[in-house]
């Protein structure tokens, strides 16, 4: 909740997990600030709309994807995903 609004800049390869317990409304951009790929994916219970696989990753160098919750369990990715 804490990075509600913000820009996540993020450098190395990592895992962003989208929990279950914030907001409807909720948006965060995920910026890949380095040269590493940066995984985007859903919690136990969480559906990430916008991916068939659960994650979407981000993996070129200053490219970024918006999450937004739009239920208290389901999010839509959107942006620079692969």
């Amino acid at each position: 909740a804490t990075h509600e609004g913000c820009l996540i800049t993020a450098s190395g390869t990592f895992t962003i997990t989208i929990p279950n317990s914030l907001a409807v409304g909720t948006e965060i951009e995920i910026m890949n600030y380095g040269t590493g790929t940066i995984t985007v994916k859903a919690a136990s219970g969480v559906t990430l709309n916008g991916t068939s696989a659960g994650s979407k990753t981000i993996t070129e160098r200053y490219t970024s994807a918006v999450i937004k919750a739009i239920t208290a369990t389901a999010w839509v990715i959107q942006g620079a995903i692969s």
